[in-house]
């Protein structure tokens, strides 16, 4: 019995082995296929964005910056799907950090786009105009609403839109902002000052035949006259 189990160690040993092998290769495939699903599910996530971008005239990104994306994620797809054992040689990780090296200075040229946009669509409430315009008690309702959406768009803005739909969804807040804006109004204000204010703080802007004397005056004496700007359009 014992001479028998002798005889059978060779062979449980080269058994534990190859099971022990085996496990090691599936906990590498596991492992490697949770990366190229990540980093295809990046390739993907940048593609949308890029191309959104583009559309909306955002940034600086060229016609064919999603094109050439896209079919990076499509050979990133296919390169490995025919050969599994090739995902665990060292091309794979080559590609991989060729790859990312693509992606990290994209993904920033992005957020930086869209991070800088946001911010111009939202830079037309000023902290210190509603500050002051928050004093008049007939205001404040108002300049408290604002004031709140404005700080949710921005905190929401921080994520880039993937999608048309999220895309609308911010310039959609952005309108909501404008007709909370044009709630604006007071008895104790003049109603030329009240007319300008609620076109200068909106998405159009105010007109310069709206910017009288009487109005100038009014945002002299209330110190928000360097608050605003005159652009063309």
């Amino acid at each position: 019995m014992i001479q028998e189990r002798i005889r059978q160690l060779p062979r449980l040993i080269e058994t534990r082995t190859q099971l022990k092998k085996q496990s090691d290769q599936l906990g590498a495939f596991t492992s490697r296929r949770k990366q190229i699903e990540e980093l295809q599910a990046r390739l993907e996530r940048l593609t949308a964005t890029a191309a959104l971008l583009h559309r909306e005239g955002i940034g600086k990104f060229s016609a064919g910056t999603a094109e050439s994306i896209g079919r990076l994620v499509a050979e990133f797809r296919t390169a490995y799907s025919s050969e599994p054992d090739a995902a665990l040689a060292k091309s794979f990780t080559q590609m991989q950090e060729k790859l990312v090296r693509i992606l990290e200075p994209l993904e920033k040229s992005q957020a930086e786009a869209w991070t800088n946009y946001a911010a111009e669509r939202l830079r037309i409430f000023p902290e210190e105009v509603l500050s002051i315009l928050q004093k008049i008690p007939a205001f404040a309702p108002t300049v408290n609403e604002v004031r709140n959406r404005a700080m949710a768009l921005s905190q929401k803005s921080k994520m880039l839109p993937r999608s048309a739909e999220e895309f609308e969804a911010f310039q959609r807040a952005l309108r909501d902002i404008d007709e909370a804006w044009r709630k604006l109004g007071s008895d104790n204000v003049p109603s030329e000052v009240v007319a300008f204010l609620r076109e200068a703080v909106s998405q159009r802007g105010a007109s310069l035949e709206l910017l009288t004397g009487s109005v100038r005056a009014w945002l002299i004496s209330h110190r928000v006259n360097s608050a605003f700007r005159i652009r063309l359009t």
